[in-house]
């Protein structure tokens, strides 16, 4: 790759990533149905999803093991959403068990 297709992605990039951005400030101003706030809603969890599913399957199905401590990290702060319904607790007690489980292996 040459220097002139290299800085065409990055400014390529960059447009991209103002557009996007000014869309979504766009739509703040503008009012929303009930439909398209119902359908934002969904979005948190699924990047949420896709974060923690990334970490804890890294290696696919092969990371199932007792040894990898996302797996039971996200165990954990599965039963405490469930549980207690608190997203700020939910996050603590996995990084807690995360922190935990380095600090001791």
């Amino acid at each position: 790759m040459n220097t002139s297709h290299l800085w065409a992605v990055i400014i390529l990039s960059g447009i991209a990533t103002f557009i996007i951005r000014f869309f979504f400030i766009q739509i703040k101003q503008a009012p929303l149905s009930g439909k398209v706030k119902e359908l934002f809603s969904f979005i948190p969890p699924a990047v949420l999803s896709a974060l923690v599913f990334g970490s804890v399957f890294e290696n696919g199905l092969s990371s199932l093991t007792p040894r990898n401590p996302y797996l039971w990290a996200s165990i954990l702060a599965g039963i405490t959403a469930v549980t207690s319904k608190n997203v700020l607790l939910t996050i603590s007690t996995g990084m807690i068990f995360i922190w935990g489980w380095n600090y001791l292996y």
